[in-house]
């Protein structure tokens, strides 16, 4: 297994499924992790109790809760793994900055993104797609992994090294009846990795994109 100890990783859309199962890779191979997802709620409670904390990171933690992002950021704890559990909407740009750079703050680093974030609630042909589902499509599952590859770039550049995962899909390679949205996205997120992989070479920063299917 990749050693990763001393490497800090954020990953979006972590806490079910296979973000979890990325959060949960990650820790075993020694990396401290930030599961971030939309699922979290603000708890009236705790956002009093934030206000006793000096950290700004506490602060955010604690105005928050998830069952599952908490759930999966303990079981990292368990493993001896540094981890919080953050609210962060990859569609917000000022919200996706601000998360990554307090995290670095906190956590002296941000080395490894995984863009697991997306949508796929729904199925219709191009001819029937509604054009306000086919928008957010987009902005989640393409413009997201944008919008946080961007921002934890100038982290990674000033380090002189970084990895981003972008995870795509069969659909993006084949595409799918009634998956127009979903299968563009996930092929945009193929030349989105490409085009980073380039850019990034001689910074010693790495993009990939897995393809679970192919």
């Amino acid at each position: 297994m990749i050693d990763l100890k001393g490497k800090v990783a954020l990953v979006t859309g972590g806490s079910r499924g296979l973000g979890r199962a990325d959060c949960l890779a990650l820790a075993r191979a020694g990396a401290d992790v930030v599961v971030t997802d939309i699922l979290i709620e603000s708890d009236p409670e705790l956002e009093k109790a934030a206000e006793a904390s000096e950290s700004a990171l506490s602060q955010l933690m604690a105005s928050q809760k998830s069952v599952y992002s908490e759930k999966t950021s303990s079981d990292i704890r368990e493993m001896g793994r540094r981890s919080v559990a953050l609210k962060m909407d990859v569609t917000n740009r000022d919200q996706v900055k601000s998360v990554v750079d307090q995290v670095v703050k906190e956590f002296g680093s941000l080395d490894i993104l995984v863009n697991n974030a997306g949508t796929l609630d729904h199925m219709a042909s191009v001819e029937n797609q509604v054009d306000a589902l086919w928008d957010r499509d987009l902005k989640v599952n393409l413009t997201g992994a944008y919008n946080c590859s961007k921002a934890v770039w100038p982290h990674m550049k000033a380090r002189s090294w970084g990895r981003i995962i972008m995870m795509s899909s069969i659909a993006g390679q084949l595409g799918g009846f009634g998956q127009a949205s979903y299968a563009t996205t996930k092929a945009g997120l193929v030349g989105l990795a490409r085009t980073l992989a380039l850019e990034g070479a001689r910074y010693n920063i790495t993009c990939n994109a897995i393809v679970p299917g192919v």
